[in-house]
């Protein structure tokens, strides 16, 4: 099987990136202009504004129109810190597609900007001054005792909500509740009830935004609608659908705070022969792998885990080179996903 070559923007990309990283040029510097490449490595206009792309994709140069491309970073940022406490593993079997993907997301970008994630499972990490180190805030129960104690600075990733005196880079769960809600009142429905969490910090942000749609289209709260549930049983699940689903006034649709929790109700619908969307719509929230698989498809929102993974990277270089002085906080953008079920 041949093995496929790769085209000229890509020759040049390599070329160029090996030379960013080898030190050659510092940050801020000109590295080089469109028709410089084109006279360099005898190459047309098109091919040279790929190349910048792809530098620039990289997070390798900044590029400004009628100067060219600039450096984006020094090259003395070679190895980032992630810390990974003793239950890492654990976690990740318990929640493989939420921790695998976020990890890899941020493995994948270190590699692209030649820097070396360094996987730390001591907490002696966390004393170190002025050390940046990532965290997943996914553990950040197994260490609280000594967080407020740290002398790094600190990147929670993946946090649930902005957190005083520390970096995060969050999604926007508000937003993603807000956007789906008003997707369904969007398709006609008035009366959409809840089920899902209520007391945790990964759950009041998208009931907040399930309110707020809701309040925004003029459309009333009926607390009879909302119904929560733990999330961890699927019979805990079907109940709180039938309860809704029995109603004399029932609703014409659900948010389920989670994917795992409308995928419950949505193979219970299966199994009892209600119509899904056509006797009750239904939507989940995080568009894990196995939403596409269901019948129907279900219409949820995409916490964008990969861009989260990605932007946490690109604060801790700013960090490291100075450029953020007070604590930051990174806010992903989520995106609708319609599909069947609504």
């Amino acid at each position: 099987m041949k093995t496929k070559q790769k085209s000229k923007y890509q020759r040049i990309s390599e070329i160029l990136t090996q030379e960013i990283q080898e030190g050659n040029f510092k940050k801020g510097e000109r590295i080089t202009t469109i028709p410089q490449i084109c006279e360099r490595f005898g190459v047309s206009n098109i091919v040279a504004r790929r190349v910048l792309q792809e530098l620039s994709k990289q997070g390798l140069v900044v590029n400004k129109p009628g100067y060219g491309a600039v450096i984006a970073r020094s090259s003395n940022v070679n190895k980032l810190m992630m810390f990974a406490p003793p239950t890492f593993n654990s976690a990740l079997e318990a929640s493989p597609s939420t921790v695998f993907k976020l990890v890899s997301s941020i493995d994948g970008m270190c590699k692209q900007l030649g820097i070396e994630m360094i996987i730390v499972n001591s907490t002696e990490i966390l004393m170190e001054e002025g050390q940046v180190v990532l965290f997943l805030y996914d553990f950040i129960n197994d260490v609280s005792w000594m967080i407020d104690k740290s002398r790094c600075k600190l990147i929670f990733v993946h946090s649930p909500k902005k957190i005083k005196n520390f970096n995060t880079v969050r999604h926007g769960l508000f937003e993603g509740a807000y956007l789906i809600t008003s997707h369904l009142i969007s398709r006609g429905y008035k009366k959409i009830g809840y089920i899902g969490g209520l007391s945790f910090d990964w759950y009041i942000a998208r009931f907040q935004g399930y309110l707020e749609a809701l309040k925004q289209h003029g459309l009333g709260v009926n607390l009879e609608f909302v119904k929560e549930t733990s999330g961890y049983e699927k019979e805990e699940n079907h109940n709180a659908f039938k309860e809704l689903f029995k109603m004399k006034d029932r609703p014409e649709a659900i948010f389920c705070s989670n994917d795992r929790r409308a995928i419950d109700i949505l193979e219970y619908c299966e199994k009892e022969g209600i119509k899904v969307p056509g006797d009750i719509a239904i939507a989940g929230f995080d568009n894990i792998f196995e939403s596409e698989c269901t019948n129907p498809q279900l219409t949820t929102v995409d916490t964008k885990l990969d861009e989260v993974g990605k932007q946490s990277v690109h604060l801790a270089i700013k960090i490291m080179e100075g450029e953020v002085e007070t604590p930051a906080d990174v806010l992903v953008s989520p995106e609708l996903v319609i599909r069947e079920s609504t």
